[in-house]
């Protein structure tokens, strides 16, 4: 039965909870309540806007829950749990230990979120295709994400190793894909066998291993076993290695959908000089997540429920919950800022290694031209001797204006070479200095972010004790109307006498 009520902060009772990974691999606990309406939107869902929040809550099975619903959306914010309405015979539940999607374990990340980290998992797959087709990466031109989409909708790609086992048959079935269409798509899919280790170490989708970052990595490590087997103490020694970089690494190449993932791409022809993989560890999480129990046998409460007034209806508390709105809105503003110059400046990174490898391939293309001209040079000295002392001999005379033509394309060579030298320190010091300034401006908006997090612990903090103070003035208006019909009360007594 749907209740009807207008208010945007609403109670609901939370009658299971789920779990959604995102595309990211990140696992949003959500809460499954009793239907509702606020303002003409039905309600069943509710997110704790995020793990941390959830794990501050310790919402249990059958609580009551205060919500906040702010527009038309059908997913309404949990505010709090109405903790003195538990009772001992609400379910726990505990954050699940393997992916509800996919089994594999899961893992806390360096943000303390808990994600799952495989590749293939049906929720992270777009995104894995997408990425692994993109120009950093395998560069498949002709697949898009509404191709991307396709493939998996029609149970033709299932992981990225799938690409290539496909068939011109399978692809002329699907929307808008023509024989010429079909065949281009696999010969760029073909096309990417032949790119290097480095390449193809940074389209695999591990986090916080984009083209740098694999460069660096497989220059220490020549084969993918090399690098699998390694260690998380010898991954941090690379010098550019963080901590959580090594972490994920090491993490990745020790979960078994991944491993044979490596495997397929392998034998599909890729340039994966060696598979000789780790073991499959059972990868440990926080202790504080354990195996999910959805619906588990009535037990004693073990730990003490996070305790939330029940608010009353109050100007203050109503202007708290506007300026924490505004925080927090603030906030993410902030985050999603933060996440788009951290991605411009791993493409900075990126540009900046790309740039600086050609040069170093320039500068030895022109060392090469430089000894190949010195050398042209003593030859052509030589054979001007040699005419000399054969008196204008015409073979000489055709050998000197052979090598007279080889050193002028030599030096036009060596021109260009150097022409192209400048252009490219040129390009590396633009890149260099784009890089700065994203570093500058990241800086920055970290600070930013921090101050409005500051902020909204602060408003948060108010608008409890503005909940608290309306409860305490409850308390007191019952008290004096008590005391007002005892008062009445007597009056009637002394009337009556």
């Amino acid at each position: 039965m749907t209740t009807d009520i207008t208010t945007k902060e609403v109670r609901a009772q939370i009658e299971a909870i789920k779990i959604k990974v995102e595309r990211n691999g990140h696992l949003t606990p959500i809460a499954q309540i009793a239907p509702i309406e606020v303002e003409g939107t039905k309600i069943e869902y509710a997110t704790f806007l995020g793990s941390d929040r959830f794990a501050e809550l310790n919402p249990q099975i059958g609580d009551t829950l205060l919500l906040c619903h702010g527009g038309t959306d059908k997913m309404a914010e949990v505010v709090g749990v109405i903790a003195e309405e538990r009772s001992n015979g609400h379910q726990p539940f505990l954050m699940p230990t393997h992916c509800p999607e996919c089994g594999s374990p899961v893992i806390r990340t360096a943000d303390d979120e808990i994600s799952c980290i495989n590749s293939s998992c049906a929720p992270i797959l777009p995104y894995s295709l997408l990425n692994w087709a993109s120009r950093d990466a395998m560069e498949i031109s002709g697949l898009g994400e509404k191709l991307a989409h396709q493939l998996i909708e029609h149970g033709l790609v299932k992981s990225v190793a799938d690409l290539y086992e496909l068939n011109p048959d399978q692809l002329i079935t699907l929307e808008r894909m023509g024989k010429k269409s079909a065949k281009n798509l696999l010969k760029a899919i073909a096309k990417s066998k032949s790119l290097p280790w480095s390449r193809l170490l940074a389209s695999l989708g591990i986090r916080q291993v984009g083209r740098a970052t694999a460069q660096l990595l497989t220059h220490e490590f020549a084969t993918v076993g090399d690098l699998a087997k390694a260690e998380i103490a010898g991954l941090e020694a690379i010098d550019g290695i963080t901590p959580e970089t090594a972490q994920s690494v090491y993490s990745w190449f020790r979960i078994q959908a991944n491993q044979t993932l490596i495997e397929r791409l392998s034998a599909a022809g890729l340039q994966l000089p060696s598979v000789a993989l780790p073991e499959i560890l059972d990868v440990p999480v926080a202790p504080e997540t354990a195996t999910q129990e959805v619906q588990p046998d009535p037990a004693p409460l073990h730990q003490e429920p996070v305790a939330m007034p029940a608010p009353a209806p109050s100007e203050t508390a109503s202007d708290g919950q506007s300026q924490l709105d505004t925080t927090a809105q603030q906030l993410q503003t902030a985050t999603e800022r933060n996440a788009q110059l951290q991605s411009d400046l791993e493409q900075a990174t990126q540009s900046s290694g790309q740039l600086r490898s050609q040069l170093e391939e320039i500068r030895t293309n022109l060392e090469r031209a430089e000894q190949q001209t010195a050398q042209l040079q003593s030859e052509l000295a030589e054979s001007r001797q040699q005419l000399t002392q054969a008196n204008q001999s015409e073979s000489l005379e055709s050998e000197l204006a052979q090598k007279s033509s080889q050193l002028t394309q030599a030096q036009e060579q060596t021109a260009q070479l150097n022409a192209q030298l400048q252009e490219i320190q040129s390009a590396l010091e633009a890149s260099t200095r784009q890089a700065k300034e994203l570093q500058t401006e990241l800086a920055q908006s970290h600070q930013h972010s921090g101050e409005l997090d500051s902020q909204l612990h602060q408003v948060r903090t108010e608008l409890e004790q503005s909940h608290q103070h309306s409860g305490e003035l409850d308390s007191q208006l019952t008290q004096v109307r008590t005391e007002l019909e005892q008062s009445h009360q007597h009056s009637g007594e002394l009337d009556s006498q």
